[in-house]
């Protein structure tokens, strides 16, 4: 499970309607998470941890901005607005 995103550990989710986790591979060569929102469910899967973490980042910051999730209060136009520490896991999550 990842309820968690960003410095302050803001709502990844919304628990019970949108529900993210993640996973790796032992190997460390594949990175992926997934979702629940409402039913429907998605597997999105990368080579790259950067690129997974940008991935997850811009589908939290959806959430956030329609008010989906609790997040920061001066959100920016876009996920690429964000600051670098909020565009990775919460510092007290461990995956």
């Amino acid at each position: 499970m990842l309820p968690n995103w960003g410095s302050q550990g803001w709502d990844a989710g919304s628990w019970l309607y949108i529900i993210f986790a993640v996973a790796r591979t032992r190997n460390e060569e594949l990175f992926s998470y997934g979702t629940y929102d409402e039913g429907d469910t998605a597997t999105h899967w990368f080579r790259s941890q950067d690129v997974c973490f940008e991935a997850i980042t811009t589908e939290v910051f959806f959430h956030w901005a329609s008010g989906q999730s609790d997040g920061p209060d001066n959100l920016p136009a876009t996920a690429a607005g964000l600051p670098a520490r909020d565009r990775k896991p919460y510092p007290g999550w461990t995956a």
